[in-house]
Formats: structure tokens, C-alpha cells, sequence
């Protein structure tokens, strides 16, 4: 048996009116999964302090560099 007569056998009927997955927020369970790892891995290497400490040193870097008079204000948004 080849796969697409599997395929067509199992979902071609379904086919014939337009195929449907969902909604880009509907909570699918692999992607909250990974979402899930992504935050445990972050969590885990301290990765968001690093960050903060890195945006920090950045922005000093930036208000020292950019004190020109072109430049309006240079500020971090979060």
C-alpha cells in the first residue's frame, strides 16, 4: 500500500472542503511544549540576566557615544 492511498483513503474526504489547522494562537500542544522548553532553558543559563546586563552596559555605551545634537534621547523601552 502506497502512502498516498493511505493519505487519499484517511483524508480525502475531508480534503474535498478545504483543509483547516487551527488558529495561529489556539494553544496547540507541540508548539506550547516548546515554549515551555525554550523558558526552562532560558531559566536554567540565567540567559535573561546576561541580557539585562548586556542591554544595560549597551545603552551606557550608546548615551555616552550618541551625545550629539542630532540625537534627541537614547533610552532603553523595557
Amino acid at each position: 500500500m502506497s502512502r498516498d492511498f493511505v493519505f487519499r483513503r484517511s483524508w480525502g474526504e475531508r480534503l474535498s472542503t478545504g483543509v483547516f489547522t487551527g488558529y495561529t494562537y489556539s494553544g496547540h500542544a507541540v508548539s506550547c511544549a516548546a515554549g515551555l522548553g525554550v523558558m526552562r532553558l532560558l531559566k536554567a543559563e540565567r540567559s535573561v540576566d546576561e541580557i539585562a546586563a548586556a542591554g544595560n552596559y549597551l545603552l551606557a555605551a550608546a548615551k555616552d557615544k550618541l551625545k550629539q545634537p542630532i540625537v534627541g534621547e537614547v533610552g532603553k523601552t523595557c
